[in-house]
């Protein structure tokens, strides 16, 4: 798909289904959310495997995030304007876990778990207690929980600036772009969790809930009416749609 820009592709129904999410995290979000900057990411230097990532490499350059996608359901066909590149990221990741969670429920499972990479997803009746917990830890201190989750079913993603990141022309820059300018999102926060009763959709959360910053996470909870749990770089943590200390993750529905 990304080697064809400007054409239609026919894909997968699995890949249809990633972009197709992808589409429409971007429009429910109003363009905060954009999985099409893979060509701006790559010229601030990101362009192998992160643990291969060689230092200083790059361009400090800005490039707004251009449209994203032409759908052709019958077909199951994509088109991506000519230079606009797919990079799903986080949210491919939480697409893998419902839909391994979905068919796990589909074979019978009455109890299941899923977690890729720190993000993950409940349902049923916990085989180890009385309820599902899911700890979060503090990002400016490895090994120390902020808070744990109870959810009774649903999902929790956690978005973070502090990982991949890396120092371009004398700037710190990380891999979460504002589609506003092309360029690493200016934002207070070094991290942020979301829950929602689909992953792929706490992803999308997390990721926008993090470049809001500080300021602009409360409003953006309330607006989706999804729980986020931030953290910002002096060590405050901002809650929002979630009580203190005990923190649940109630199964919500996402916006329509």
């Amino acid at each position: 798909l990304n080697a064809a820009t400007g054409s239609v592709v026919v894909v997968s129904e699995l890949t249809y289904a990633l972009v197709s999410r992808a589409a429409e995290a971007e429009q429910l979000t109003s363009g905060r959310f954009n999985p099409f900057m893979l060509t701006q990411l790559e010229r601030l230097g990101y362009q192998c495997p992160w643990q291969d990532h060689p230092a200083g490499a790059g361009q400090f350059v800005s490039q707004p995030a251009r449209a994203g996608v032409e759908l052709f359901p019958a077909i199951r066909g994509l088109k991506l304007p000519v230079g606009v590149r797919f990079d799903p990221g986080g949210m491919g990741k939480g697409l893998a876990i419902d839909l391994v969670v979905e068919r796990l429920l589909d074979a019978g499972a009455t109890t299941a778990m899923v977690d890729i990479g720190g993000d993950l997803r409940v349902e049923g009746d916990p085989w180890y207690d009385d309820r599902w917990r899911v700890a979060v830890e503090n990002p400016l201190r490895p090994g120390e929980d902020l808070a744990q989750l109870v959810p009774e079913s649903g999902a929790v993603a956690t978005s973070s600036r502090l990982r991949r990141a890396w120092v371009v022309e004398g700037r710190s820059v990380h891999h979460l772009l504002d589609p506003a300018n092309g360029l690493p999102a200016a934002t207070d926060l070094v991290t942020a969790t979301a829950c929602s009763s689909q992953t792929w959709w706490a992803d999308v959360m997390a990721k926008v809930a993090l470049m809001a910053g500080s300021r602009g996470v409360a409003g953006l909870a309330a607006e989706y009416r999804t729980p986020v749990l931030a953290v910002a770089t002096d060590g405050t943590v901002v809650r929002a749609l979630l009580p203190d200390p005990v923190l649940p993750a109630p199964r919500l529905q996402e916006p329509t």
